[in-house]
């Protein structure tokens, strides 16, 4: 009952997130606009209720979810400190609803759907939406409803140097990106879960590079550079699965490759406060404006601006200013505000010191020798959806990447454990009986 019940509200989750834009619009020229921004939250709150039920009957949670959730508490402690709005606060945690109920949702069923079903539902409604955007106005595009005193788009109407941000059936652009994006990667992956040599049908085909297609009319240059780097990780890893001779390389390869990764996500922000910026752009030059103009302003305004919030902060900042901090949290309480659009700005300054667990962490996951195949391709493919998209959003805030996290993140669990189970069954066959016995 559960199980189905939970399966139930992540579908109608999904739903919600894929129409998000008429969903909205419908509710709230029918004045239930709260009503959606009410299920979104309560949604992830029920899961991880049911998931609390399913810890308690197991007694059993990960060391890895529970320090995150100790960070999570000390976190509100310090925002409580630092005297940040009760509102403000909130949002805070709301942001990481999503990563909590969908780990507790995972954690409760332990079986993976088919990822390509899902990809195929999912995929042609959203292109659909892209491209019908390229050719007709929807009556939601530019329009915006109240959450409390504040304004939000029902989906952001918004040009690039005259190149227009098409976001068909989602609030903006770079939610259609994400989406298309991210359910492309499900879609291999379900392959490699299930051990079998990828597969892709002509119908399939035709989808992805419809996805593909959908993601350029966008101009979402993050889900741009995301692309390619996966395709250069699937390509890697699939050599390293089937190739003996190069496997020696390619570890090698991989590794480094995902150091790369985490360095282009995390050295802009700290070279951009020590006053360094390696993108001036030419004003005069179209291409150049077009590619690094907004990150150019990251480097010399945004993530400056948000390391200065720290010397607001109590304990000189080393504990961060608390969840709620920064982002769209400062919206509800403070006259101050800044997007982060960094994953480690925004860490750094909700959590400081305390986010260096998670740090250590990522790096040992990239660099371990004695992890299986598969959780370790659960991870590689998390570290890369954050740390790419993470390099240039507040990915944190992102509903659907912090629900895929927390659903990956325990699909990790859950095989890393079979495995261990595994290696310990197989040495178990090794060892003669009578030595078993004692």
């Amino acid at each position: 009952m559960l199980r189905k019940l939970s399966s139930f509200l992540v579908i109608i989750w999904i739903v919600i997130y894929v129409l998000s834009a008429p969903i909205q619009f419908v509710a709230s020229n029918i004045g239930l606009s709260s009503i959606i921004v009410i299920l979104k939250a309560l949604i992830p709150i029920i899961l991880i209720l049911f998931g609390i039920v399913n810890t308690l009957s197991k007694m059993e949670i990960g060391k890895q979810m529970a320090t995150f959730l100790l960070i999570l508490f000390l976190s509100i402690c310090v925002a409580v400190l630092n005297n940040l709005n009760i509102n403000q606060i909130a949002y805070g945690i709301k942001t990481f609803l999503p990563l909590l109920g969908l780990y507790s949702y995972m954690m409760i069923i332990k079986t993976v759907p088919d990822f390509k079903i899902l990809f195929r539902l999912v995929s042609p409604i959203v292109i659909l939406g892209v491209i019908l955007d390229k050719f007709l106005t929807f009556p939601w595009t530019g329009q915006s409803y109240m959450v409390g005193n504040v304004e939000r788009n029902i989906s952001r109407s918004w040009e690039t140097f005259g190149v227009e941000r098409l976001s068909g059936f989602q609030s903006a652009s770079y939610d259609t990106g994400i989406i298309l994006t991210v359910f492309l990667m499900l879609y291999f992956l379900g392959d490699i879960i299930q051990k079998k040599a990828i597969k892709v049908t002509i119908f399939d085909g035709l989808l992805i590079i419809l996805s593909i297609y959908a993601v350029y009319l966008t101009t979402f240059k993050s889900s741009y550079i995301f692309l390619v780097f996966y395709l250069i990780l699937m390509v890697a890893l699939h050599f390293y699965k089937n190739s003996v001779k190069a496997k020696p390389y390619l570890s090698v390869f991989i590794r480094y490759y995902m150091l790369f990764v985490f360095c282009y996500s995390s050295i802009p922000p700290v070279l951009s406060y020590l006053g360094y910026n390696f993108f001036v752009t030419n004003t005069n030059n179209f291409l150049l404006n077009f590619l690094f103009k907004s990150y150019s302003i990251r480097m010399t305004t945004t993530w400056p601006e948000a390391f200065s919030f720290l010397d607001l902060a109590t304990f000189d900042g080393i504990l961060g200013r608390g969840i709620g901090g920064i982002g769209t949290a400062q919206t509800y309480g403070e006259l101050i505000y800044n997007a982060a659009d960094n994953v480690f700005v925004y860490m750094i300054v909700t959590f400081g010191i305390l986010s260096l667990p998670v740090l250590f962490w990522m790096l040992y996951i990239v660099f371990s020798k004695k992890m299986q195949f598969l959780p370790r391709v659960i991870m590689l493919k998390i570290f890369l959806l954050l740390l790419i998209y993470g390099a240039t959003v507040s990915i944190v805030e992102s509903p659907l990447v912090m629900s895929i996290t927390g659903y990956l993140l325990a699909l990790y669990l859950i095989k890393a454990k079979e495995g261990k189970i595994k290696d310990t069954s197989t040495l178990m066959r090794k060892i003669p009986a009578n030595l078993q016995q004692g």
